[in-house]
Order: C-alpha cells, then sequence, then structure tokens
C-alpha cells in the first residue's frame, strides 16, 4: 500500500482513504487503541491513537497533498478538546501531529506554526521509518518516542523537553 502512493488518496470501502487505513493498521501493530474518526469528515482530526501503558493519546490529521490549511485547523481542534476535555488532559499527554504523504518541503511559515504550537508534522520518510520500527518488532514507547522527536523548533528557542 505505501509503495502506491499515488493512491494513497483512494478510499478503501467506506469513508476512509489508504493513508488513514495504513496508519491505522500501523498503530494497531503497536498496540495502540485507534479511533477512526475519518468517516465523520471532521475538520483536522482522522485518528486517534491511546496507549493505556503510558497515557499517550495521538491526535493525527492526514492529508494526502501538501499542507494548506492543516496545521492551523490541528491547532483549532486541539485548542477545542483542552477546553472541553480539562480532567482527561491532566492524566494523558496529548501530541498533534499532521501526517502528510507529499515530498515537497515544509515551508519555513509551517515549521514556524508546528513549532510555535507544538503540533508534529509526519512526512513520507517518518512514514517509512515508522514502518520499519513496526516489522523489526520495536516497543509502543520506542515508536511514541522517536514521533515526539520529530517536533520542530524554532532556532534559538529552548526545546520544551
Amino acid at each position: 500500500m505505501w509503495r502506491e502512493k499515488e493512491k494513497l488518496s483512494d478510499n478503501v470501502p467506506g469513508q476512509t482513504n489508504r493513508l488513514e487505513h495504513m496508519l491505522i493498521h500501523i498503530f494497531l501493530g503497536f498496540n495502540l487503541i485507534i479511533l477512526n474518526l475519518a468517516p465523520l469528515k471532521q475538520a483536522a482530526v482522522d485518528l486517534i491513537g491511546f496507549d493505556a501503558e503510558t497515557l499517550d493519546v495521538l491526535i493525527i490529521g492526514c492529508t494526502t497533498g501538501t499542507l494548506k490549511d492543516d496545521l492551523a485547523k490541528m491547532d483549532a481542534a486541539i485548542k477545542k478538546m483542552k477546553s472541553e476535555l480539562v480532567d482527561l488532559l491532566k492524566l494523558a499527554s496529548i501530541t498533534p501531529i499532521v501526517v502528510v504523504t507529499s515530498d515537497a518541503s515544509v515551508s519555513q511559515s509551517d515549521e514556524q506554526y508546528a513549532s510555535d504550537n507544538n503540533i508534529i508534522i509526519l512526512q513520507s520518510s517518518n512514514a517509512d521509518t515508522l514502518l520499519d520500527m513496526l516489522t523489526t518488532n520495536r516497543k509502543t514507547r520506542d515508536m511514541i518516542d522517536y514521533i515526539k522527536s520529530q517536533r520542530r523548533f524554532t532556532p534559538g528557542i529552548q526545546s520544551p523537553r
């Protein structure tokens, strides 16, 4: 499926595209609980992954083209979640992710926006790494650490770690 990247926007039976379907199976392989929101056609959020052991929550938006307003939509969705799910956020670590299949470079303004709003942008090479990690039996914690290591930081500003 991943080798045919030009078909990732095609739907599998139902309302889920091939990219979302592939990510569902990757994250299931890492023992995450996955909620597929793609059929609801909500802005920004297509999948939610939850690790019951560490209480990490991955909020995932997918785009099979280039970044447009995906980062702003993700930021708005996260802000809404934080205002409505206060008790959950006291217990869980939320990680917003935008997965983009385009090999195009991420613009400086998108890099800045992602950095300022703590959003992780994953591109094709990151998906390749996740697939490699899955096929080499890496642990869930390794996968989550890898994803979090992909945060983009503005030069000159201290990392929030």
